[in-house]
């Protein structure tokens, strides 16, 4: 760029989207600002300027009093800022040494002085103070000794009181001033000024700021221009169910993906976790889609159910109870119910995991699938026991009623309800937000008085050893009755089941764990 040319940084500025701009500069450079600020947009009524007394002192014509048939002249560049902030030093007009100021200046050269002449004057008036206090007390003219007479000289100015304080600054005033344009005001020294800085306020140190008039902005009216810029960003809508644009940038508010949410991030578009009640920020395009998943996974569940209920359930009755056949009673038409309805129950219980997480939806997620296991393993392994208490000594009759039985299922399964009922008292599952990928989502996890995935896991843990520990205990009465005829054998059932559960253990558990917040559609498959 060449020397002179601020095109760069007006460009700079402009393009970093501030709202407010701030001018510290002498009155030539502030004009050059202004101009270029002009020609590139920057005075508009979305933005706000502010200058320092060094650039708005130069454009007031407090002067004008002195001079009553003066033109107001009014450079080209103050037409078009317009709502334009400053800060000047007052002038007390009506002072004595004031009326000096523009006395001199008009007999002398005939024309208005400068507005920093006043300040000047004070200055030196203050000087003048200090090296006459120190001849009164015959102390030499030294810098230590001149800062000391300076901070007890007090005296009415031509800015209005002049005193210091212990740091031998003076105690500041300032008038807050305003360019109106096209707006007389009456009140400003008597005169019907138009299109300069206007004093609208004062700010001193002991009383504060004091705004008197209102200020005017770029548009001439008093409307506070809206300041609070922000960047666009899109946004995902849940109850429209598509993806939108807040153009302002500060118009919708995000909100978590808690239950009732309706406006939430577009990263949670696709992103394989279910944030919006409906389901709509993984709609059928999306690849993969858990819209597809559920209606495939739940048509073949509910087929599942419906099948095993229409004819296991008629087929164990019929041929169980009402038309006896030796080979379905020699199974146990009541435990063949138990299993029936524990496959009902276990297949029943995946729906639980279908939607977006919520609080009941959680809590029964291990109570109806473990119930669901551990029931249709006890009464296995209840039947086993069975065929082991008959077998164990064929020459000795032995009856074992369903009574006992039901009993020995019952010990078996209520482990698993005493795990389950602590595990929903001291660490309930529910719904919760947990942040996965730098975005927080809705998933289940364990919450009541310990709120840690650590107690999550232990208690799940001991449901699964618990299992284990049956499951050994079917291993045992399985190899008790391996020469047992095959009607009565149910060795085959317990070695799946035991199958079932160590693949569960070894396998499913852990790979479980590792793809649940690394691949979640995946992982729900698995699980």
């Amino acid at each position: 760029a060449e020397v002179g040319d601020i095109t760069p940084q007006i460009l700079s500025l402009k393009d970093s989207k501030a709202r407010v701009f701030v001018a510290l500069l002498q009155s030539v450079d502030f004009q050059t600002l202004m101009r270029e600020a002009k020609n590139y947009g920057l005075f508009n009524p979305n933005n706000v300027w502010l200058c320092s007394d060094a650039c708005s002192q130069n454009f007031i014509q407090y002067n004008i009093t002195a001079f009553p048939n003066q033109t107001l002249l009014v450079k080209d560049t103050l037409n078009s800022i317009q709502g334009m902030l400053g800060v000047t030093v007052p002038n007390d007009v009506k002072s004595d040494k004031f009326k000096f100021i523009v006395d001199t200046y008009q007999r002398t050269n005939n024309v208005s002085f400068f507005t920093s002449t006043p300040p000047m004057y004070d200055g030196f008036y203050t000087l003048g103070y200090a090296l006459d206090l120190l001849l009164k007390q015959n102390l030499a003219p030294i810098p230590n000794n001149v800062l000391s007479a300076i901070r007890n000289v007090s005296f009415a100015g031509s800015t209005g009181w002049v005193d210091f304080d212990s740091n031998c600054e003076r105690r500041p005033v300032y008038d807050i001033v305003n360019v109106w344009r096209g707006l007389e005001c009456p009140e400003c020294l008597g005169l019907h000024p138009r299109d300069f800085f206007v004093p609208v306020g004062r700010w001193n140190h002991s009383s504060g700021l004091n705004m008197y008039r209102p200020v005017h902005f770029f548009d001439g009216t008093t409307k506070i221009p809206d300041l609070n810029l922000h960047r666009p960003f899109d946004y995902f809508d849940c109850k429209d169910g598509r993806k939108k644009t807040d153009e302002t940038g500060k118009t919708i508010d995000l909100e978590k993906p808690k239950w009732g949410a309706g406006n939430i991030d577009a990263d949670y578009f696709c992103d394989e976790y279910l944030d919006c009640d409906d389901m709509s920020d993984e709609p059928y395009d999306c690849v993969p889609s858990f819209k597809i998943l559920f209606i495939v996974y739940g048509i073949i569940t509910g087929l599942l159910i419906l099948f095993t209920i229409l004819v296991f359930v008629p087929f164990t009755i019929l041929f169980g109870f009402i038309i006896p056949r030796r080979r379905v009673r020699a199974s146990s038409p009541l435990f063949l119910l138990i299993i029936i309805v524990s496959g009902v129950v276990g297949y029943g219980s995946t729906y639980a995991w279908y939607g977006k997480p919520q609080s009941v939806a959680c809590g029964f997620q291990p109570w109806l699938l473990g119930l669901a296991i551990v029931s249709m393993n006890s009464a296995l392994i209840a039947k086993t026991f069975r065929i082991w208490r008959v077998f164990r000594s064929p020459f000795t009759v032995k009856v074992i009623s369903n009574v006992e039985l039901i009993v020995l299922w019952i010990i078996l399964v209520a482990p698993v309800l005493l795990i389950l009922f602590l595990w929903t008292l001291v660490s309930t599952p529910t719904a919760k937000l947990e942040e996965h990928d730098g975005l927080e989502h809705l998933v289940c996890g364990p919450g009541g008085f310990t709120d840690s995935i650590v107690a999550g896991y232990v208690w799940f843990f001991l449901l699964v050893g618990y299992q284990g520990l049956v499951m050994l205990f079917g291993i045992i009465l399985t190899f008790a009755i391996r020469n047992v005829p095959s009607k009565f054998n149910e060795g085959k059932l317990i070695a799946i089941s035991i199958y079932n559960i160590t693949l569960l253990g070894v396998i499913v558990i852990p790979v479980f764990l590792i793809l649940r917040y690394t691949i979640p559609f995946v992982a729900w498959i698995i699980r």
